[in-house]
């Protein structure tokens, strides 16, 4: 008994211990919370840099690519390197093989040969779907043997050697007796200064020289202003002046060499050139800068287990494991686009003024390569005499998709048609905001900027309209690499621009959008709320408001982004927006849009001072039904990753307006900020702040790769 109630003493107190025990349990729980919550609120969910690889800052031909889930694949200069963000460490490096040294005058004129051959096959199998009698089957099988025979000998010439070119021998001073050395004023003595100071004045020659120096000097200054202009272009209209400026560089450039040649000409008494003198020159700089800009950047692609790297006139493969060069292709001129196919890569090159080489890679297997005429490469607008924009009606082109599909572009009927350049409606509301607007505040500065503007339009001479293309075409949809497939052929009225998704191939023109299969087979047509918007993007930004998802297409045109039914063509939803750059999808099949947020009015003018600064912003889109459920104003890009959103935007101030006028050394290169968006809202989760502009972004669910002029920079954040 007495044992009985000592348990029952000592039972209540052990109870009291395990309640206490408890209470602190809790307790320190709560504040751990309370600690981690405070940590991950100030410190923890905020990015940080994990990586950096520093660059070149001289090197402009950089660029970076998502290569799988963790890595990263750069290309700076001649090397390439592959990052493993998880491990923040390079897995290899490798030296870009040099381009190999071709004859370039030899290889043109193989070019040149090629091309048309393979128009004259063309040309037959055109003939041979139309023989009905037996003589037009003798003369086609004639004209076989001839083009047979043809192809035979420019395949054998093309395998031949180029012949080593002989350096001429060294000329050997012939030696006189001091005595017969003569003073240049004697008869039979050394009369070069002589007769060039008393050579015949030509007029012709004396002008041409002028006129050589008077352009140099023109030239050299206007590469700085072009170099100068292209580093503070930001607006789509700025970045179209350079273009506009670089085409005027090209021209001048070759009237310069023109008069160059005949200057040479002219010259009296030209001597035989030297050994030293018959190297090669050194590339002035203004052609040095010619160069680089129709250069295309160095473009690389992970495809299986093998990294093609197209850069110049060769395209590389390396095994993805271990850098290893496995092959070494040349092209037949410099490397214009490249294409994803189906476990292959496709490359575009340039083979004389109107031709392309088409290259297709795949791995273990030997190059395929054949010719296309392609027309002259113009920009598919002009500025007219009367300085108006002016749609380039060009009598043929062609155009190519990813796949690889060919579209063969025809002019049957040339029409244009004109719209208002200017809006003057909002030029009177931009003169009341200036004049109701707070000196040297933003909003007077980019009201100031924008009638500037539309005053630099009036004073190129133009009558303040846009001609558009409105012209009749006849299109022919082909596969280069599978002739047995049929080919389409079809009238389309409206520039004509093709546009290429993993299942199926789209043409547009005006507002008619038609779908294909692979093998060129129209099945289904449908009509776009206003004309695709022509975008002349190039290999570094590429503009593609389109996407397909499963069995649905999102399509943006110039006024609609529009959801389709893949299979049918059947309109599921309409979302009005005007200005729609890029579209992405999250984990959870939820659609993200990067929007300008045009008014409609731009729709009738092709320069609206309202609109020749945009408003972008983001927005959430239900996939289902096309309802935005959140927007987020500002932001001029996105990137979307798994279930993680990342914008962009980038920053002005009064002063930068200012220093770009009066005083461009103290402009910064950009304020630019990298933002964390929650997918639920929109709201800003965490910012990241550059005074530069990133020339590439790859975002890999918490990483953000940013590639810089002078590093590749990692960030990472493990916010939710």
């Amino acid at each position: 008994m007495q044992l009985r109630k000592e348990s029952e003493e000592i039972f209540p107190k052990n109870v009291g211990e395990r309640k206490s025990r408890m209470k602190y349990i809790v307790a320190a729980l709560v504040f751990a919370l309370i600690a981690a919550g405070f940590w991950y609120q100030f410190f923890g969910r905020k990015p940080r840099v994990v990586m950096t690889v520093p660059l070149k800052e001289t090197e402009r031909t950089n660029g970076c690519w998502a290569a799988g889930e963790g890595q990263i694949l750069l290309v700076t200069g001649k090397e390439v390197k592959l990052c493993d963000i998880g491990t923040r460490s390079e897995k290899w490096s490798v030296q870009i093989p040099p381009e190999p040294v071709v004859d370039v005058q030899r290889r043109d004129a193989l070019n040149a040969r090629f091309s048309k051959l393979q128009q004259w096959a063309e040309e037959l199998a055109v003939k041979r779907s139309v023989l009905t009698t037996q003589e037009a089957t003798l003369q086609f099988n004639n004209e076989v043997v001839k083009y047979q025979t043809e192809l035979s000998a420019a395949r054998a010439a093309a395998t031949q050697p180029a012949a080593p070119k002989q350096a001429p021998a060294p000329a050997v001073p012939a030696v006189r007796p001091a005595a017969a050395v003569e003073p240049a004023h004697v008869f039979g003595g050394d009369r070069s200064k002589v007769d060039k100071l008393n050579s015949a004045v030509v007029a012709d020659v004396k002008l041409i020289e002028e006129r050589i120096k008077r352009r140099a000097t023109k030239i050299a200054d206007f590469s700085a202003s072009i170099e100068s202009k292209r580093t503070a272009a930001k607006t789509d209209f700025q970045k179209n002046a350079v273009k506009d400026d670089e085409k005027r560089l090209v021209t001048i450039t070759a009237e310069q060499k023109a008069d160059e040649d005949t200057f040479a000409k002219l010259q009296p008494g030209a001597k035989p050139k030297t050994a030293e003198e018959t190297q090669p020159d050194v590339p002035p700089p203004a052609v040095q800068l010619l160069a680089s800009i129709m250069r295309m950047p160095p473009q690389a692609m992970l495809i299986g287990d093998i990294v093609w790297v197209a850069d110049g006139a060769h395209v590389v493969a390396l095994e993805s494991s271990t850098g290893q060069v496995k092959q070494d292709v040349p092209l037949a001129g410099l490397a214009q686009k490249m294409f994803r196919g189906e476990s292959c890569a496709f490359i575009l090159a340039e083979a004389g003024a109107e031709a392309c080489q088409i290259t297709r890679l795949a791995s273990g297997a030997a190059p395929q390569s054949l010719y296309a005429i392609t027309g002259r490469k113009e920009r598919a607008f002009l500025t007219s005499p009367g300085g108006d924009r002016e749609a380039n009606v060009q009598t043929f082109r062609a155009e190519f998709g990813g796949q690889l599909v060919r579209a063969d572009i025809r002019l049957l009927e040339r029409r244009l048609k004109a719209r208002d350049t200017v809006n003057p409606v909002t030029e009177k509301k931009l003169t009341q905001t200036i004049s109701q607007s707070a000196g040297n505040s933003n909003e007077e500065l980019v009201a100031i900027s924008k009638l500037m503007a539309n005053d630099a339009q009036r004073l190129m001479g133009g009558e303040g309209r846009e001609m558009l293309d409105d012209s009749t075409y006849e299109v022919t949809l082909r596969n280069p690499f599978d002739p047995a497939a049929p080919a389409w052929k079809g009238q389309l009225r409206g520039r004509v621009q093709i546009v290429s998704k993993p299942h199926l191939n789209f043409l547009t023109a005006g507002t008619q959008l038609f779908a294909f299969t692979p093998d060129n087979k129209k099945i289904w047509e449908a009509t776009l709320g206003a004309p695709l918007a022509i975008r002349e993007c190039d290999a570094e930004h590429p503009c593609e408001p389109w996407l397909e998802a499963g069995s649905t297409l999102y399509f943006a045109d110039g006024a609609f982004l529009t959801s389709f039914d893949i299979a049918s063509g059947r309109v599921q939803w309409r979302l009005p927006s005007i200005g729609i750059r890029k579209l992405q999808l999250d984990a959870d099949g939820n659609l993200y849009v990067a929007c300008d947020n045009l008014p409609a009015d731009s729709l009738y003018y092709a320069l609206d001072a309202d609109s020749s600064l945009a408003s972008p912003s983001v927005m959430k889109v239900s996939a289902p039904d096309g309802r935005i459920l959140w927007q987020a104003d500002k932001y001029q890009d996105v990137w979307v990753s798994g279930k993680d959103v990342y914008a962009f935007r980038e920053l002005h101030n009064a002063a930068d307006f200012q220093n770009a006028v009066f005083d461009r050394s103290k402009v910064v290169e950009a304020r630019t900020k990298i933002y964390k968006l929650k997918r639920s809202d929109g709201k800003m989760m965490w910012k990241w702040f550059q005074p530069r502009r990133p020339r590439a972004v790859v975002a890999d669910k918490k990483y953000v790769t940013l590639l810089f002029g002078d590093e590749l920079q990692v960030i990472h954040s493990i916010s939710l």
